[in-house]
This record gives C-alpha cells, sequence and structure tokens, in this order.
C-alpha cells in the first residue's frame, strides 16, 4: 500500500512540473479587412476616384461591396483612367466608363445603364455573374468573363470597335460566359492597323445569338482550346474593308465557331487545324480571301463554285501538314490576283492536300 501511494506522489510530481514548463504565448495572425459596404453618395454624379463620393470616405477596393443608388436624372458614376476592382456592385444609377476598367470578383447587377466609350469591364471567379440589364451602349471597349464568371449585356444592340486601338470581347476558362443577347450590329476596329477581338479561351463561350450585321472594319475571331465556344447563328457576311488587312476566323486545338448560317467571306483569313471547327457548309462566296488548314485537319466549303483573288495583294488556299486537306469539292471557277503586282496562290507543304476536282476554267489574273 505504501508502494501505490509512493507512485501516486512521484506522478503527480511529474505532472507538475511539466505543467510548469508551459509558458503562454501569443500568434500574431494575418491582418484580415471584413467584406464593407461602400455606397455612393453624391446625387449629381462624379468621378468613381473621388473618396468623399462614398460613405466610407474612401475609394471601394477588392474587398468591397459597392453601391449606387438615387442619382439625379441625367446623372454618371464615371470611371476615366484608372482600373478598379471591387467585390461586387450593385447599381441602379447609370454607370460611364471611358477608360480604365472595373472589375468584379462576386454576383453583381447593374439595372440603372452602363454607357462605355473605352476602358474594361471584367467578371472573374467561379459561378458569379455580373448582369447589366439596364439601357447598354458600347464602343471602342473591351468585356470579359474569366475563370468560371458570366458576363450578360442585355441590352446592348451595337458594338463599334476602336479607333487605331485594340479591344477585346473575351471568354476564359472552363464555364466562363459572355453573353450579348440582344447585339445585331457588329463593327470591327476602323481606321488603324489594329483589331477588334471576339474570343473564347480554355472551354470558355461568346455567345451572340441575335447577331446578323458585320459593318466591316478589322475583326478576328478565335476559338482557341478544348470546349471553347464562339456562337454567331444568324451571322451571315463576314468582311474586312480596311485596305489589304484581312478580318480573322480561326478555330484551333478543339475550339469552336458555329456559324450555321454563314455564306459569304470577303477579305477573311479562315484557318482551322486538326481539332478547331468552323461551320461552312453554307458558305458560298469567299473572294479575296485566305484558306488554311494545318496539323492533319479537314476544311471542306461545299457550296463554292468561283473564287476571284484580292485587288493588288496576294491571297492563299493553303493544307500544310500530314493528312491536312482543304478541298472545294463544287469550285468550276478560278480568278487569280488582278490589276496589281501580287499572286493569288495554291499551295500544298508537308504533306498536306489541295482538293478542287470540279475545276474547269480559268479566268486569268
Amino acid at each position: 500500500m505504501s508502494q501505490l501511494r509512493s507512485w501516486r506522489i512521484r506522478r503527480r510530481k511529474a505532472s507538475s512540473t511539466r505543467l510548469r514548463g508551459l509558458r503562454p504565448s501569443i500568434d500574431v495572425l494575418e491582418s484580415r479587412r471584413l467584406l464593407a459596404t461602400d455606397t455612393w453618395t453624391n446625387p449629381g454624379g462624379g468621378s468613381w476616384d473621388v473618396p468623399g463620393n462614398w460613405s466610407s470616405n474612401a475609394v471601394p477596393g477588392p474587398s468591397d461591396d459597392a453601391v449606387i443608388n438615387d442619382l439625379n436624372a441625367g446623372a454618371s458614376v464615371t470611371i476615366g483612367s484608372i482600373m478598379e476592382s471591387v467585390h461586387s456592385i450593385t447599381a441602379t444609377g447609370l454607370l460611364d466608363i471611358s477608360g480604365g476598367g472595373l472589375t468584379v470578383t462576386a454576383n453583381s447587377t447593374m439595372s440603372g445603364g452602363l454607357t462605355m466609350t473605352g476602358g474594361s469591364l471584367a467578371a472573374s471567379g467561379s459561378q458569379i455573374s455580373l448582369t447589366v440589364s439596364g439601357p447598354t451602349t458600347v464602343s471602342g471597349a473591351s468585356l470579359y468573363a474569366n475563370d468560371g464568371a458570366t458576363l450578360e449585356l442585355r441590352t446592348a444592340v451595337a458594338y463599334s470597335g476602336g479607333q487605331n486601338n485594340p479591344t477585346m470581347l473575351q471568354a476564359s476558362g472552363s464555364g466562363s460566359l459572355l453573353s450579348l443577347p440582344a447585339l445585331t450590329t457588329w463593327e470591327g476596329e476602323f481606321n488603324g492597323g489594329n483589331i477588334a477581338v471576339i474570343t473564347a479561351q480554355a472551354g470558355g463561350e461568346v455567345s451572340l445569338p441575335a447577331l446578323t450585321t458585320n459593318k466591316g472594319g478589322l475583326t478576328q475571331i478565335l476559338a482557341q482550346g478544348s470546349g471553347s465556344i464562339i456562337s454567331l447563328p444568324l451571322l451571315a457576311i463576314l468582311v474586312s474593308d480596311q485596305g489589304s488587312i484581312d478580318t480573322l476566323l480561326q478555330a484551333l486545338q478543339g475550339g469552336q465557331v458555329r456559324t450555321p448560317d454563314l455564306t459569304t467571306l470577303r477579305q477573311v483569313a479562315l484557318s482551322v487545324d486538326a481539332t478547331g471547327s468552323v461551320d461552312t457548309t453554307a458558305i458560298t462566296s469567299i473572294d479575296a480571301s485566305n484558306l488554311s488548314v494545318s496539323g492533319g485537319g479537314n476544311l471542306t466549303l461545299p457550296a463554292v463554285t468561283q473564287y476571284t483573288g484580292g485587288l493588288n495583294f496576294s491571297t492563299t488556299l493553303e493544307a500544310t501538314g500530314s493528312g491536312s486537306l482543304l478541298s472545294l469539292p463544287a469550285l468550276t471557277t478560278w480568278e487569280g490576283e488582278f490589276n496589281g503586282g501580287n499572286i493569288a496562290v495554291i499551295t500544298a507543304q508537308a504533306g498536306g492536300e489541295v482538293s478542287l476536282p470540279a475545276l474547269t476554267t480559268n479566268k486569268g489574273g
């Protein structure tokens, strides 16, 4: 019994010694800023970048939810040169972007209207959405849906690219969607060497279901990456009217450009690779255009019956790489480049094939 009592005493002493060895400590944690609502307070509108226009007396940042309400008639909040980023925006007042830009990373709505004459608007983040439902005009500006976000401009009916500056409509990343459901008219970049780009990348989708009119300018349409889709179901004519510079229509690395009603290419460079696809079954006219297939791909235009080269600039019909096939099975009439020192080229390279089985008439050039 005395041995048991002695063991218990020794155990209590050992426990007491261990406890005395512990010392209190303080861990320094990283600083965190809670999400805050920052509300616009100037009913007469004004610059986004003026701290006094906001309820927090500070311009909202990436951790803030910006709220714009109760503007006077005709007033707007303007973003002119600085790239702004907020957690979300809820706006029943008009937002005017002429430069810089605005990015949101959480669900947002803009029902008071949007005017863009430059700059950019972006939604970024998995399964978040930015919906613009008020009156909307966009020219010379860029739109981005990235990393699984949806950006929808419900009422925009026309788009015009910049004058000698590049612009972009982009959906990048699986699940990303850029949607302009009411857009009927498109004009690319004009009076310069830049270009207005419509692009779906890495599984994103750009949806322009009502687009019927291409007024010219320079445009690049590029779907690149598996699952990337550009949907243009009603577009019939695609053109460039900028000298000898082509509009580009490209589907690469599994990208798809869906153009079931496309009938006319005028000064367009159309290119696909082994896994990219463009709807070409309805195309009947390809004057002054370039056609290219590479990497073992197949590009067939079954309804084209004649071809005319460029006016004082070169054009090319080309199949490059083993297994690549460019086929115009109904083409009967060919006219090369005219009124200049350039040339219209038909070329098969590195194992490619150009097939013109019905061609009977060469009109010169």
